[in-house]
């Protein structure tokens, strides 16, 4: 069963002001969001994803493989970032779901690109969507050099495990209104485990075209530069 690590009080902070509450622990029969009242579209602004601190983003303790022990649950650097190795989800090597669109898609949507962001966002959480335009531009702008996002929102998903619709059009609508114009896939079939193992929104990983993973698990939102620099780092 996946554990939450108790986090430096002063990270516990920067994380309430860049993430939102999320899924129950890995383990559950069925899934269980702990949802939170919606946040207002509309006041969703480019300027508010980049206002967002560097200082304030932290590598998640909290996600990742059931191997982990207490001795690699992670050190903070001078940054205050949290870093745990190479946590891993597993499940991205095959799985079989659709797009918000309604089109099929499968794991060789990896192979487009050499580096993939995968962003785990819900429709009710504000520094999740202040940052879609920001991931829209890195997706634009990295394109060339083998690098692509995409999203999965998790909150789609109803209580039983199935396709929520009015939060699929939700998502949709959320997606259009910001300009958002990857791909976002729902979380089904095996996707679905990675509701198992998110605790918090936003939740983004990285893998290659084979769906490992690459470098570490992040929790909360970046500024877009910030993103970049991770970008960089990552397609060397």
């Amino acid at each position: 069963m996946f554990r939450k690590a108790i986090l430096p009080l002063a990270l516990a902070g920067a994380l309430l002001m860049t993430a939102c509450g999320a899924a129950s622990p890995a383990g559950n029969s069925t899934v269980s969001l702990n949802k939170v009242p919606d946040s207002s579209v509309s006041s969703v602004t480019a300027d508010s994803a980049a206002a967002a601190s560097e200082t304030d983003i932290m590598t998640s303790k909290v996600v990742g493989s059931s191997k982990a022990s207490e001795a690699d649950s992670g050190t903070e650097d001078a940054s205050g970032t949290v870093s745990k190795g190479n946590p891993g989800f597993g499940v991205l090597d095959s799985f079989s779901t659709e797009d918000l669109a309604g089109n099929t898609a499968d794991q060789s949507i990896l192979k487009k690109a050499k580096l993939t962001m995968i962003n785990v966002w819900g429709t009710f959480c504000s520094p999740c969507i202040n940052e879609l335009p920001e991931l829209s531009k890195l997706n634009a702008e990295y394109a060339d050099r083998g690098f692509q996002v995409i999203g999965i929102p998790l909150d789609t998903l109803s209580y039983d495990g199935s396709v929520d619709s009015a939060q699929k059009e939700k998502a949709a609508q959320i997606v259009e209104q910001v300009g958002a114009d990857y791909t976002h896939l729902l979380p089904e079939g095996n996707l679905l485990k990675i509701a198992q193992q998110v605790i918090y929104y936003p939740t983004t990983m990285f893998v290659d075209e084979n769906g490992n993973q690459v470098g570490d698990v992040f929790v909360g939102a970046k500024s877009k530069d910030g993103w970049a620099a991770v970008i960089e780092e990552y397609l060397k």
